[in-house]
């Protein structure tokens, strides 16, 4: 039994042993050993995949303990010693999402493994001077190498690396959706959005065809806008007929009303009126109470007067009877006797005169409070055709 069947080949070790050994190495180290065989080529996709993933969290974990130090003002911000710091931090953080738009989408469905690991290097050395330096930074010198080493590796893999991936997807459509769900893929896939998100080239189109529908889009919100303001006016006019419409409605009702109460009117007056007519046909007119006061004034007014008279020739008979002693007491109650006669029947002439007198003027008086009820009825008749 020699010595070399005694020793433990490499090959041979565990997965988790293999990868401690290949950690010791840098990542551009690792990117080479992938031409040994086919298990270092899986380990060191693994390992590749893990760094970038952990370089992303690196940077995410710098940027917030750089930023929690600066103040909020922007003039302050711009005089504090770290603000180069985060300027750093900042284009790192750009060249991270180029890189993660350039190869995850192929990684996130197994096709590669992120394969620049010179990158991964670079952008650990950044980070770790950005974090242990205390002085001013020149972020153009710092950066240069990362720049150039980040744009010739997605240049690379644009024009020589993705043609053949693009073939090879399309020989196997299932693989696609074979390596998302697969849980080994899912412990790959990094937490940040951008992994999900297309290739330059294909954003590039979008953004192109953005720009091209946000310019219709305009010039179709500026007609819109203009037939919104016509439109505007439009109700303006219309409001402003309808406030007028309105106000002549309320004119006519106000007219309608009025009509209602004079055409009311007019039929009550036309009751009166046909309850007078009927009066008079019938011949029972009854006079009313101012009337009968009025004939009653004058009819006493009459009887006083006449009895005034009766009393004076009384006594001027009485008197030439005093004076007359010598045609005795006989004569005189003759005369007396012939005065009472000759009153009471002058009385009765004048109480005759005075009830057909009477009659006459209430005759005359309904005849004219009737005339002037037709002349209202014929006035009213014509106001109500004029309005």
């Amino acid at each position: 039994m020699s010595c070399h069947d005694n020793m433990l080949h490499l090959l041979n070790l565990p997965d988790g042993i293999l990868d401690k050994i290949l950690c010791c190495m840098s990542y551009d180290d690792i990117a080479r050993q992938r031409l040994v065989c086919r298990k270092f080529d899986q380990t060191c996709k693994n390992l590749l995949n893990k760094g970038f993933i952990a370089v992303e969290r690196y940077h995410g974990a710098c940027l917030k303990n750089v930023k929690a130090q600066l103040p909020r003002r922007e003039s302050e911000r711009r005089m504090h010693p770290m603000f180069r710091h985060c300027e750093i931090l900042t284009a790192v953080e750009t060249r991270l999402s180029m890189l993660s738009m350039t190869f995850m989408r192929y990684v996130d469905i197994k096709l590669c493994c992120f394969i620049p690991g010179k990158v991964i290097d670079e952008i650990f050395r950044v980070l770790r001077h950005v974090m242990t330096s205390t002085t001013q930074l020149r972020a153009h010198e710092l950066l240069q190498e990362l720049r150039d080493i980040s744009s010739m590796a997605m240049e690379h893999f644009d024009e020589k690396v993705v043609p053949r991936l693009k073939l090879h997807l399309s020989a196997n459509p299932n693989r696609n959706c074979h390596s998302v769900s697969s849980p080994s893929n899912l412990s790959l896939m990094p937490s940040r959005v951008s992994s999900m998100s297309v290739d330059k080239a294909r954003l590039a189109t979008d953004f192109s065809k953005m720009q091209s529908q946000s310019k219709h889009n305009k010039k179709n919100v500026d007609t819109l806008k203009k037939t919104v303001r016509r439109l505007q006016l439009k109700l303006k006019r219309h409001g402003v007929q309808l406030s007028r419409q309105s106000a002549r409605l309320r004119e006519q009702a106000q007219k309608l009303r009025e009509q209602d109460t004079v055409i009311a009117e007019m039929k009550r007056h036309m009751q009166e009126w046909d309850l007078t007519l009927s009066d008079l046909k019938a011949g029972r007119l009854i006079p009313s109470d101012s009337d009968n006061m009025n004939s009653a004034e004058s009819s006493s007014g009459v009887a006083t007067s006449v009895d005034g008279t009766n009393s004076s020739n009384h006594e001027i008979k009485c008197e030439n009877s005093a004076t007359d002693d010598k045609n005795g007491k006989v004569e005189t109650i003759d005369e007396g006797e012939g005065s009472s006669s000759n009153s009471s029947a002058n009385l009765k002439r004048t109480h005759s005169e005075v009830a057909s007198g009477h009659d006459s003027d209430f005759m005359a008086i309904r005849a004219k409070r009737f005339c002037r009820i037709l002349k209202f009825c014929e006035n009213k008749s014509m106001k109500h055709t004029e309005s």
